[in-house]
């Protein structure tokens, strides 16, 4: 009997790891790889918040037009005046009336009158119904994002939006013992009026001038016939091509921002068109229009964005947002709202 066994070998197969300088060639290849993606992705988003925004401009378009219908082509107010100037009635604004019709909601029930100095929302009414209102009205590229609390006594935020009328077409509801603007309320505004619906721009992205989220509701620096007002868009009436300025027609305004950042002073006040999809700097950007015709536009930011005289070559130009788009020619002259 053979007892001598063979042992087999047994051959060590253990798995090499990586080097040093292989990981970091392999973490070389990731980085550069993310440096790639990320501005794409990143402008992917910016585009994305601009067509979603585009979007709320045609709903907001398809409500205007209903709401002419009913009301025989009657152009809601921009905003309202009452007790002597500055007391706000959101329930006469554009915005307003334009969500409760849609909704059918009563306007001062959404947004309660108090009778002086103030409006409080009906919370009920407007907590339910206000995400809804927010979605359509906010723009979503928005930097500055509503807030639904308290402010000077009352709750804010459900009625605030992002977007402002045109002030030479949605005119100003004075109210009874208003002695500021009083006699905007006697213009009769009517769809049917609006000689060019496709050229004059109805609503569109506006400078936020609240930390709560909001705009002003009308484009002020747009206002054309504003009497004693050196920087009223008046002067320029007469040059349809001449380049809106982004921050309207007063040079102490700032350029193409929000009036107040969170957590930041209050600078200077601008109401102008607000160009804040795909901006890089101050004078760079788009913004979304409605025009009267139901189309919504991107509008690049044009190059008199400081306000060019209207000699200067930079003055005029066939891109961007001109007097054509905001000029209303049978706005009366004789209407003082300065």
């Amino acid at each position: 009997m053979n007892t001598n066994r063979s042992i087999p070998l047994i051959r060590k197969t253990g798995k090499r790891g990586f080097t040093l300088i292989e990981l970091l060639v392999v973490i070389s290849i990731i980085a550069l790889l993310i440096a790639l993606l990320l501005p794409a992705l990143a402008r992917a988003k910016e585009e994305a918040l601009t067509t979603a925004c585009g979007a709320n401009m045609h709903s907001i378009g398809q409500i205007l037009a209903e709401y002419e219908t009913t009301y025989e082509g009657a152009i809601p107010s921009g905003n309202a005046y009452i007790n002597g100037g500055y007391n706000l009635y959101p329930a006469a604004e554009w915005n307003i009336l334009l969500y409760t019709y849609n909704v059918g909601l009563d306007p001062v029930r959404y947004v309660q009158w108090n009778g002086v100095g103030g409006s409080t929302p009906n919370y009920p009414v407007a907590s339910q119904s206000g995400p809804a209102y927010l979605g359509t009205f906010t723009c979503p590229a928005s930097s500055i994002k509503p807030t639904l609390g308290p402010a000077w006594g009352v709750q804010v935020g459900w009625y605030w939006s992002s977007y402002a009328a045109n002030p030479n077409y949605f005119w100003t509801y004075a109210g009874p013992g208003c002695n500021y603007w009083d006699n905007i309320d006697k213009v009769n505004m009517r769809a049917s009026n609006v000689q060019n619906p496709a050229s004059a721009i109805a609503i569109g992205d506006a400078t936020q001038t609240s930390q709560w989220g909001g705009s002003w509701m009308i484009m002020s620096d747009w206002i054309q016939n504003s009497a004693g007002n050196a920087s009223s868009a008046q002067a320029y009436v007469n040059d349809p091509n001449y380049l809106v300025p982004a921050n309207g027609f007063s040079s102490a305004e700032t350029v193409n921002q929000d009036i107040l950042q969170p957590n930041q002073p209050a600078i200077n006040n601008q109401t102008g068109m607000r160009y804040r999809h795909m901006q890089d700097s101050p004078n760079t950007g788009e913004a979304n229009g409605l025009f009267f015709d139901g189309h919504a536009e991107t509008l690049p930011i044009n190059n008199n964005v400081a306000g060019a005289a209207i000699a200067s070559p930079a003055a005029n130009g066939t891109q961007g947002l001109r007097m054509q788009n905001i000029y209303n020619p049978d706005l009366p002259s004789s209407i003082g709202l300065f």
